[in-house]
């Protein structure tokens, strides 16, 4: 890892994992102390419980957790867990989906509405399905 040597070059706290896929990745990078914030993926990671057991183990070595992309996962994850501060927000599916959080203040909100809150915009999903 170049973060060792990049984390001596620089006085910018480091942010990494949006591309690592295993737990491991994040524990041998959190057990550094070299990165002061993660950035797991719930979807390179497999799902929530990946996540949680991340999370634990950043908030042991007083790491910050910022989840990548998905943030209407991202939002009760950081509802629900002190080492999360913040979220990524992507617009990627905004036209795919209705609903879902939404910024209010310059803060993400989880939708009002059960689960994730989000809906298919069928007319958007009917002219995605005639490309493949």
């Amino acid at each position: 890892m170049g973060y060792a040597r990049l984390s001596t070059l620089i006085d910018t706290p480091i942010a990494v994992g949006s591309n690592f896929t295993s737990r491991e990745a994040f524990f041998r990078v959190i057990r550094t102390g070299l990165v002061r914030t993660i950035r797991p993926d719930i979807g390179r990671l497999g799902g929530i419980t990946p996540f949680l057991k991340i999370s634990t183990a950043a908030e042991a070595y007083h790491v910050t957790v910022s989840p990548a992309r998905l943030p209407e996962v991202g939002v009760h994850l950081a509802c629900g867990l002190g080492c999360v501060p913040h979220v990524d927000v992507v617009s990627w599916f905004k036209d795919v989906f209705t609903g879902g959080s939404r910024i209010e203040n310059g803060q993400l909100v989880p939708a009002p509405s059960p689960g994730l809150g989000l809906v298919v915009n069928e007319a958007v999903a009917a002219k995605l399905r005639q490309l493949t």
